[in-house]
């Protein structure tokens, strides 16, 4: 098992990736932000339907 999958298997959270732009957008996010914020990744990756919760 490397480092990150190690990581990631024990958070109850998630991990994501951001611009530093006037609308932070999404530019990739691990498991876990559907059940946390009830949106799918693809929705919020892009700020495509949603911008970042």
């Amino acid at each position: 098992m490397d480092f990150q999958t190690s990581i990631l298997g024990r958070m109850s959270g998630f991990l994501y990736r951001c611009r530093a732009d006037e609308n932070d957008a999404m530019l990739e996010t691990a498991n876990g932000v559907e059940r946390i914020f009830g949106y799918r990744a693809d929705e919020i990756i892009g700020n495509r339907t949603r911008s970042s919760p």
